[in-house]
């Protein structure tokens, strides 16, 4: 993904992620074959203003992916995702 110009903390946090999402080996989808799908619990989105950092890292990961599903507190919840798009940290619970 082509982030344009970025200051080098911006940069220097997207190689990081880079390199988290390698690590996770997020399958490749195929052609006629596959499909990502993310699911977002958006509970919390626009409660507080994003950093300019976050954005872009919000938007690569979601690039990760094919389709985005929307999530909110009213749907059946058996997984969430919560993230810490500056910090990097992901923690994923099951519900179950």
């Amino acid at each position: 993904m082509n982030h344009g110009n970025v200051s080098p903390e911006i940069a220097k946090g997207l190689l990081a992620l880079y390199e988290c999402i390698a690590a996770s080996n997020i399958p490749s989808s195929k052609l006629d074959e596959s499909v990502n799908i993310a699911t977002w619990n958006i509970r919390e989105f626009g409660k507080k203003k994003r950093t300019t950092a976050a954005i872009h890292y919000i938007a690569e990961i979601l690039g990760q992916f094919d389709l985005i599903g929307r999530m909110s507190d009213h749907l059946p919840l058996w997984m969430q995702m919560n993230t810490d798009i500056d910090g990097f940290q992901l923690e994923q619970i099951i519900h179950s």
